[in-house]
């Protein structure tokens, strides 16, 4: 099994208690370091929720995943990178290669800088392209598939 965990934007002190009791529950935590820069306090804060083995995952870890994947076919494995992690290409390829190997992956995203940047420049998500709300109400989603 193989989590793909978003810590979001606001380090440690943001981290849902799902993320908290998955990565105390798994055999193996890497956290990725290459697209966001760590500090040490935030690297031994995340430290200390492991249970398990932990490990830094630099840039080539993580686009070689020979060991990851080999991890993750007979334990619990989390993948923690800051912001989402389905922002980084990386991620997504290691996601296919899981698949491709019969591996079950799960996500947990999270705020990325990239949507809070626009956010915080006052721009809208509707102005970057065709945005569609699903409603509860099934009058409401008659159009959704129009709008998709």
């Amino acid at each position: 099994m193989l989590w793909f965990v978003g810590l979001g934007i606001s380090g440690t002190r943001s981290v849902p208690i799902e993320v908290v009791k998955i990565i105390q529950e798994a055999d193996f935590v890497y956290l990725e370091v290459f697209t966001s820069p760590i500090s040490k306090q935030h690297e031994d804060e995340i430290k200390n929720m492991v249970n398990g083995s932990f490990k830094i995952a630099k840039r080539w870890l993580v686009e070689d995943g020979q060991e990851i994947l080999k991890v993750s076919k007979n334990s619990i494995v989390v993948l923690l990178s800051y912001g989402d992690p389905y922002v980084a290409t990386t991620h997504i390829e290691l996601r296919t290669r899981a698949k491709l190997e019969n591996i079950e992956t799960n996500t947990i995203h999270s705020a990325s800088v990239i949507t809070s940047m626009i956010g915080e420049a006052g721009l809208q998500f509707y102005k970057i392209g065709r945005i569609a709300t699903i409603m509860n109400e099934k009058i409401h989603n008659n159009s959704i598939h129009y709008h998709l």
